[in-house]
This record gives C-alpha cells, structure tokens and sequence, in this order.
C-alpha cells in the first residue's frame, strides 16, 4: 500500500504494520472529546461561537465527511443535544482523557474511531486523509506535533484498542500515551503508527480567552490582533 498525502513530502517516522485481524470492520467514527473542566478559559469551550456555529459544530463539519458517524465524548448531553449527535458520557468519572478514549471507543459503532478535540477548530483535510490510511494498516495512528510529541487525543484507534486501555485504567495509569508502550501493545497484539504531516503549523488548541479571541481576530481579518500572545 502507497501511504501519501496531497504533499509529496507528507511521511510516516516509522513503517506500517497491517493489523493481523482478517475481515475487521472498515467503517470509521468521529468522536470529538469535550469533557474537560475548561478551567483556563472559564467556560465549556465546545459551545464558544465560531463562524455562526459552535467550536464543536466547526470541528464535526470538517470531520463528518469521511465519518460513518460523528460522536461527543462528553459529560453533559444536555449541552450537546442541539448538536444532534449522540452524546457518550464517561463509563467512570473521575479518570481523565483516557476514559473519554474508552468510553468513546465502546459505543462507536465503526471499527475505528478518529479522535479529535473540540477545541482545535483548524484540522486540514491533508492530515486527516494521511491518519486515514495510516489507521487502515494499524491499530494506533499516532500523530507527531512540530517538536515530535505525540498528539493522543487528535489520534485514531481501533476498537481492539479498548481492552489494553481498560487494563491500563484498572492499573491506575491515567497517560492515553501509555498504550503506546511496546509490552501492552504486544500482550494485546496491537500494532503502532506514528505518523508526520509535513506542515504541523496549523495545529494549535484554543486554551484560554487570548486564544479564543486571537482566533476571532483571525477569521475577522484583523491580522494586528491575531498577533498577541496566545496566537
């Protein structure tokens, strides 16, 4: 299988191993993880405005084309149901991101599930074509930031996934990057990609209100402002 990117120079940092399970569901969900706290921007930043819609509607329309469904990791259905996506709250409170991942990974119904926040408003086709086809040949498609860093909550995972994160969480490991380690991976026979997009510029979340409102500076035009801190 050729692994390319709309860029030529688009690469992975190390080689694709097929997933060794015959007749594995092809079919791929969403899940925008939306259950943090917020605290530094003081308000669920899922719901903040953006572009006549909501962050979290932004992100599902850049997401939903190559989704089989789209589904919110979230613990307020509530606040979501306007969205009209199903809502899957956390299995155990309490447990951080990594159940998020669990929980999500459970309900969906494809048989790999592509992770994102609802708080990066920014994800270029380009990068989510390349996770795609890395996540067709390997269980956990890992992305790289700019500085190498793994990305595991803009990542993809199958399903096969769950079991190795549910034996992690019993054991009190709370890092979603833990599963990359290689003695879990091999117990539960899961393979690993690490995958580089050429220009990881794009990628940022917005945190805090300066990020919010540089973000509006940006859409609106106004380049002076997009400038300050938290840009």
């Amino acid at each position: 299988m050729t692994l390319r990117d709309e860029r030529p120079d688009a690469l992975y940092s190390m080689p694709v191993t097929a997933r060794n399970d015959s007749g594995n569901d092809t079919r791929i969900s969403v899940a925008i993880l939306a259950g943090g706290e917020s605290r530094r921007m003081g308000r669920d930043k899922g719901l903040l405005p953006l572009d006549g819609t909501s962050m979290i509607e932004a992100v599902a329309a850049q997401l939903s084309p190559y989704a089989y469904e789209v589904i919110i990791g979230a613990n307020d259905p509530d606040a979501y149901a306007f969205t009209g996506l199903r809502v899957v709250p956390d299995l155990e409170r309490g447990c951080g991101p990594m159940m998020g991942v669990l929980s999500c990974l459970e309900a969906a119904r494809g048989g790999t599930v592509l992770f994102a926040p609802c708080d990066v408003p920014v994800i270029p086709d380009g990068f989510v074509r390349l996770m795609l086809e890395a996540a067709a040949e390997a269980d956990v498609a890992m992305p790289l930031d700019r500085l190498g860093r793994p990305e595991p909550l803009l990542a993809a995972y199958s399903r096969r996934c769950a079991p190795a994160i549910r034996r992690l969480l019993d054991g009190g490991e709370r890092r979603v990057t833990a599963l990359m380690g290689d003695a879990i991976r091999a117990e539960y026979g899961l393979t690993l990609t690490l995958v580089r997009h050429p220009d990881m510029g794009w990628y940022r979340n917005v945190n805090t209100a300066a990020d919010y409102e540089a973000l509006l500076a940006e859409r609106a035009g106004r380049p002076g402002d997009a400038g300050r801190p938290g840009a």
